[in-house]
């Protein structure tokens, strides 16, 4: 949940000067300003992370969940 200032930005781009590859989550990339340095973009890339259900266990979490938040609704 960090804030990137233009400090963060500045360094990373420094130490991205002797990297081959500079390496995001998807959640981290929506939260760098749009003006990141050239050398860095270059050099970005942007991890997505997916969730596996092992066991064929998804509807067994979206009913959980589900039932979760139904119980927690306030009431009208």
């Amino acid at each position: 949940h960090h804030a990137f200032t233009l400090n963060d930005i500045q360094r990373i781009a420094i130490k991205s000067n002797t990297a081959d590859i500079v390496i995001t989550t998807s959640k981290d990339f929506q939260r760098l300003p749009d003006n990141i340095p050239h050398c860095l973009k270059e050099k970005l890339f942007v991890q997505h992370i997916d969730i596996q259900f092992l066991f064929d266990r998804q509807q067994a979490f979206d009913k959980l969940v589900l039932h979760s938040v139904s119980k927690h609704a306030p009431r009208s």
